[in-house]
């Protein structure tokens, strides 16, 4: 999670020549002044890697470190970062390529000099030491300054598009300059002028590869070493957590902790992966730590926390309305409100003049039960001495039965409005 950070200074530059023609040799000053390296990190599938100078690529594997002028191409289904010496990282989506034109140092800190040819890359930028830069090439003659730490440049049929999740974002072409506040995009296009600030686009809010990178964190170990407690996420009672660590080899241990502060649970392994699974977590913010039990030095991992919500948890409950019908052509309303706590469904049944003795059709007065249940995808069952029994035939509506010392019954009701 990222707390605390002041605001970083990132310049996003998106050129209409693309590292061809003359453009290698306008670089060549800033690949000779390189002086640093990064480090690689594939999260999934396949990254190859053409060194500077080299005219073919070959497989590139964590912990490998790149240089300016070394190209990275990830493969399909494929996922990986660059990581810099201050902290930044160049995460690559599947089909994505990235050069890196220079490393240089710069007082305390770092410029990075990045050229986009395609695909998509999410930049999370840390915190900039003075007169430092963070700068990506891409097409279309946009300069985009960005303040912030958090951004994606995705190239995507012949346009650019900047997407400021933290931060705001300067998006300049063609003259024309346009702000991005967090949450906001901007597109360009070949010839054209930034477009005016927008929402970002849903698809990109719920493109996998926004929902890896804000829900996965990245860190290096020695052997013996434990990471300090991160902010996984947070729970509402309801909703299921998966915490997941991944490393290239060696041992690791997962450890996640609860709300409270207390160990949830411990989890190590020999290979990859290793889950924690939490349902229904408890209401507050859930860590994690990971444990170096033994690796070779600065191994890399990471940690990605989901959180779902099984469909028919959380949907049971609110108030409902219908019919209960008893036999005996005598039928009356009947009001349930459910609440849910977890796995854990407490029901309240009302049901009006509708009840009858065993056998008999005589109806006596309003009734109310109280009971706990448990509940699967599609029904819910009670115990005690009223059992309701509930199978839902849409999203806010269900026929279920009723049953109890005073007899048993049929229902239909739906969901109250509110």
């Amino acid at each position: 999670m990222l707390r605390g950070r002041r605001l970083a200074v990132v310049l996003v530059a998106v050129l209409l020549v693309l590292l061809a023609g003359g453009g290698a040799g306008a670089y060549f000053a800033l690949n000779a002044l390189a002086q640093g390296s990064a480090t690689v990190v594939v999260f999934t599938g396949s990254l190859t890697l053409q060194r500077s100078g080299a005219s073919s690529f070959v497989p590139a594997h964590t912990g490998d470190q790149v240089r300016g002028g070394d190209r990275l191409r990830t493969g399909p289904a494929s996922r990986a970062a660059v990581n810099f010496p201050d902290g930044s990282a160049a995460r690559m989506d599947a089909g994505s390529e990235l050069l890196i034109k220079a490393i240089t140092r710069s007082g305390s800190g770092w410029n990075v000099v990045l050229g986009q040819i395609a695909g998509k890359t999410w930049n999370r930028v840390a915190q900039l030491a003075t007169g430092t830069t963070y700068h990506v090439d891409a097409p279309n003659s946009t300069a985009a300054e960005v303040r912030g730490t958090d951004f994606a440049v995705i190239l995507e049929n012949k346009a650019v598009r900047v997407d400021a999740f933290v931060g705001t974002v300067k998006v300049a072409a063609k003259g024309k300059t346009v702000t991005l506040n967090q949450g906001q995009s901007s597109t360009v296009l070949p010839n054209a002028q930034p477009t005016d600030p927008g929402p970002i686009p849903p698809a990109d809010l719920n493109d996998p590869f926004t929902l890896f990178n804000q829900s996965t964190n990245t860190g290096q170990l020695n052997q013996g070493q434990t990471s300090e407690l991160r902010g996984g996420t947070t729970g509402d009672g309801i909703s299921d957590l998966t915490f997941t660590l991944q490393w290239p080899g060696s041992s690791q241990e997962l450890i996640v902790v609860k709300p409270d502060g207390a160990e949830y649970k411990r989890v190590s392994a020999d290979s990859p992966p290793a889950v924690v699974e939490v349902t229904a977590a408890e209401a507050g913010e859930w860590k994690y730590q990971v444990h170096d039990v033994k690796s070779k030095p600065g191994e890399y991992w990471w940690v990605t926390v989901s959180k779902t919500t099984p469909a028919w948890r959380g949907s049971w409950a609110g108030n409902y309305s219908g019919r209960l019908n008893i036999g005996c052509n005598v039928s009356g309303p009947i009001s349930f409100q459910i609440k849910e706590q977890g796995t854990n469904v407490d029901v309240t049944v009302h049901i009006t003049g509708s009840q009858r003795r065993s056998g008999t059709c005589e109806v006596l007065g309003d009734e109310e039960y109280e009971f706990s249940a448990s509940a699967t995808p599609d029904t819910l069952g009670g115990q005690g001495d009223v059992g309701v029994k509930m199978t839902k035939t849409g999203v806010n509506s269900a026929d279920g039965s009723v049953s109890g010392s005073g007899g048993s019954a049929t229902f239909q009701i739906t969901r109250s409005a509110g």
